[in-house]
């Protein structure tokens, strides 16, 4: 039985046992891709929706969050508003316990929702929140706009949810992407009372008193903010409840568009029948609401305001596929930084690269990959610190979640036999858990052979080939080696299951040799080794200790809850983190 039947055989065996998996992995996209120039676009009925990400800002990693400048212009704010100022009626909230729309004070705006691709604009703004998120339009909610009159506002709350109901839905809403479709002369901000970074914005005159209690981002017209619900490893995150601070002056248009774990068109499309009734008073427009247009142009460019800069070229990145989820970054490292990365290899010590066992979790030698590497240690240099910094800027996942840089270096006929790069044993799972995304970026070009292939990709039966491939690469998806490219693709859906379609390999090379560094990116932070430390004192520093303990923080957020031996986290004595 040769790789690609083995495949096909792993593939069924997930999508009779996986609903994700069957759901989405055989469903085809139908759409004529056209390659121009560096961006990959797909032919859609909406407008193209290319964008300058160069106005994207971290703004704190706990919780995940980039502010957008102009990511609406100012007539597609105005169109969203014409579409709503009709159809408004009060906003409600999801009830808890039923799941059930109910009234609440907490919330006192008024709102609407679209359908999806209800026209060109609106069918636009999708496909860019898709391109920008790396997350399938399918995932999404139908756009809700939202009004705020003087004194209305939203206490914070959280926009994943509590109840079952609405779990069934699509699952938790992974991310939210809030765009402010007017600005607002005070008040209406909107405030993250738990984010990290609240101490060190500075309070100025203009922010309403609401906005002082937390990181605020005030509203501006065209601007969009985008914010995780949870974690990478797909838990809820407390540090995202944020709320709408009251209007003070003037009135705020906002428009929200809610991403979920899984597809929510599909999981609307299935919802069981059996009581006739409708659950949310949406229902009938998101009956209505048609297939969102299908991705375009997918560009990103990330300043950070954490770390220092990690900015870059964005018309750089092309979108290959939603499944799996492949994205290419043209000249993601300079010349100089390819070569300063083959020479600290070349100083230190190649050895034979291994493979992971799958029982034991144990490196372990195999004629599957022949080729030699080494590692990096975490910030070895300047350099080496500046590329870790722009792949997380990149990806949206914290530098701690990340391996250290493997350096590989391929001969000729060298190779790496299609694999996954997520881990089926239970040793591996300990150290950060699976691997959410694998960073690839190559430094050298190779004159023939060497190419990553992709065996189970949708897009493989779009890519023309000529005589420059080699045979191994004829037949699959095939990434040319290109010095100074890198290739970010993802080894676990959305709601961190498993996907087979990831699996990858690395052709033989034929002409030439092959150097390559890779970044393995875990579902939480990464450590080798998970042990209680030693201080002087074991204590909480904040009131909610024990509460993000019960929640699982001391996991999900280890530097900051517990810390190192050198620098004692935030919750040692709540997290029982403190040796005797």
């Amino acid at each position: 039985m040769d790789f690609h039947q083995i495949l096909l055989l792993i593939s069924l065996i997930f999508f009779i046992t996986s609903p994700v998996f069957s759901n989405s992995a055989l469903h085809s996209s139908g759409q004529n891709i056209m390659q121009r120039g560096s961006v990959l676009k797909l032919t859609t009925h909406a407008a193209a929706s290319v964008f300058d990400p160069t106005r994207v800002t971290q703004l704190s990693w706990r919780p995940r969050a980039f502010i957008y400048r102009n990511f609406l212009t100012d007539e597609e704010c105005d169109h969203l508003i014409a579409l709503a100022k009709d159809k408004l009626e009060k906003s409600m909230v999801a009830d808890n316990e039923s799941g059930k729309s109910i009234e609440s004070e907490v919330r006192t705006s008024s709102g609407m929702f679209l359908n999806k691709a209800q026209d060109e604009v609106v069918a636009a703004i999708e496909v860019r929140i898709a391109a920008w998120t790396f997350l399938p339009p399918e995932n999404g909610e139908s756009i809700q706009v939202l009004h705020y009159e003087h004194g209305q506002k939203y206490e914070p709350h959280f926009d994943y949810f509590l109840d079952k109901v609405n779990q069934e839905l699509g699952g938790h809403r992974v991310a939210t992407v809030l765009m402010y479709l007017s600005s607002v002369d005070k008040g209406g901000e909107t405030v993250f009372p738990n984010s990290e970074e609240k101490d060190s914005q500075p309070k100025t005159d203009d922010m309403s008193d609401c906005a002082k209690k937390g990181y605020s981002v005030k509203p501006r017209k065209g601007d969009a903010l985008l914010f995780y619900s949870l974690h990478p490893d797909a838990t809820t995150d407390p540090l995202s409840l944020h709320g709408s601070c009251p209007v003070i002056e003037g009135e705020k248009w906002s428009a929200t568009k809610w991403i979920h774990v899984r597809s929510f068109e599909k999981a609307m499309k299935n919802k069981p029948s059996g009581d006739c009734s409708d659950d949310n008073e949406n229902c009938a427009q998101w009956a209505a609401a048609g297939r969102v247009a299908r991705q375009r142009a997918s560009v990103l460019k990330l300043t950070t305001g954490i770390n220092s800069a990690a900015t870059f070229d964005p018309t750089g990145v092309s979108q290959i596929s939603w499944r799996p989820r492949v994205f290419s970054y043209k000249k993601f490292l300079t010349d100089e930084e390819c070569d300063h990365l083959i020479n600290l290899a070349k100083a230190g010590s190649l050895e034979k690269s291994m493979v992971v066992d799958d029982e034991t979790g144990e490196a372990v030698a195999s004629d599957v990959r022949t080729s030699s590497g080494m590692f990096l240690d975490t910030a070895h240099d300047e350099v080496v610190a500046g590329i870790e910094r722009r792949i997380a800027a990149w990806t949206f996942l914290p530098m701690e979640n990340g391996e250290q840089l493997q350096i590989l270096h391929y001969e000729h006929g060298q190779k790496y036999e299609p694999h996954a790069d997520f881990f089926v044993d239970d040793f591996n799972l300990q150290t950060g858990g699976n691997r959410v995304a694998t960073v690839l970026m190559y430094l050298s070009n190779v004159d023939k052979g060497g190419e990553t292939i992709f065996p189970a990709s949708e897009a493989k039966k779009f890519q023309p080939k000529d005589d420059t491939w080699s045979d191994c690469a004829k037949t699959d998806y095939g990434v040319k080696s290109k010095k100074g490219d890198a290739l970010l693709f993802y080894n676990l859906h959305i709601n961190l299951t498993v996907d087979p379609l990831s699996f990858h390999g690395s052709c033989p090379v034929i002409d030439g040799e092959k150097w390559s560094a890779t970044k393995w990116i875990h579902e939480k932070p990464y450590r080798q080794s998970v042990g209680k430390v030693s201080w002087s004192k074991c204590t909480d520093e904040d009131d909610d200790c024990a509460l993000w303990a019960k929640e699982g923080e001391c996991e999900k957020n280890p530097l900051y809850m517990v810390g190192t031996e050198d620098d004692p986290g935030a919750c040692t004595k709540s997290c029982n983190a403190c040796s005797a």
